[in-house]
């Protein structure tokens, strides 16, 4: 069997010198994009060099190969070699022509200032002036006041009431007014509390902590208003509830309202 195969071998290389010498007469080979064609019998395994592919019986195969193979991809970069030695120093070279002006530099600090001269004689006095014409008359003193209070305590209610009244002439006002509030409840509770005169109000809303003991807070309240006739300033309060809160044990002690009456204002 081991002679067999080499008798084959043989025999296939003559048929490929063969038809490679039988062939220089016919065509180009390889052709013009250096590839060889040969067409390989699949029953006695010729093969024999033709000028194209179409040349091939139907009981031969195509066989194609290149005369040169594809062109490898690039290598990688070689390191750097070695540094060269320095050069001689070349020779001196002629001067340049000399460089355009610079800019200004910037202003120096102000020097400190110089010693005081010696004061002069004083001159004779001038005649009298004539007298000037009177001023403009001075502001008024402190504006005159009014201010009312209660100590209470008043019980709050689910409906608002008068916790503190002062009542007022015509004129125009800035009020101020505080009241204290607490309560005895298990439910925080929130109270608002209202400043009016002359039409305007004024609204302070707490919430009372829900406590077992008494909790407090203070509602402050200010409002400005001018009175064409006389009237009256007043704090009233109320309390809400939520949902099933049953009513609270609310307070307001402490009440004030004071007024500080104006020359003019203006409300812008």
């Amino acid at each position: 069997m081991r002679h067999s195969g080499q008798r084959i071998a043989v025999f296939t290389v003559v048929l490929i010198t063969a038809a490679l010498a039988a062939t220089v007469a016919f065509g180009q080979i390889p052709d013009s994009d250096g590839v060889i064609h040969a067409c390989y019998h699949t029953g006695n395994g010729g093969i024999r060099v033709v000028n194209d592919d179409t040349e091939c019986s139907s009981g031969e195969s195509p066989l194609d190969w290149y005369q040169v193979g594809a062109t490898g991809g690039q290598g990688p970069q070689g390191p750097a070699g070695p540094a060269g030695a320095d050069g001689a120093q070349g020779a001196q070279g002629p001067q340049g022509p000399a460089g355009a002006d610079g800019a200004d530099g910037a202003q120096g600090p102000q020097g400190p200032a110089g010693v005081d001269g010696v004061d002069g004689a004083d001159g004779a006095p001038g005649p009298q002036g004539p007298q000037g014409p009177q001023g403009p008359a001075g502001a008024d003193g402190a504006a005159p006041g009014l201010a009312s209070s209660t100590v209470g305590p008043l019980k709050i209610r689910k409906r608002a009431i008068v916790v503190e009244r002062l009542d007022l002439p015509a004129g125009a006002y800035v009020l101020l007014a505080k009241v204290s509030l607490g309560q005895i409840s298990p439910h925080s509770t929130r109270v608002v509390c209202g400043l009016r005169a002359g039409g305007r109000l004024d609204r302070a809303s707490v919430v009372l902590a829900a406590t077992g003991s008494a909790s407090a807070q203070t509602a402050d309240l200010m409002l400005s208003r001018v009175l064409a006739a006389p009237g009256a300033a007043q704090v009233s309060c109320r309390y809400y509830l939520s949902g099933r809160q049953r009513k609270p044990k609310v307070t307001a002690a402490y009440a004030e309202i004071a007024a500080i009456e104006l020359r003019s204002l203006t409300v812008q």
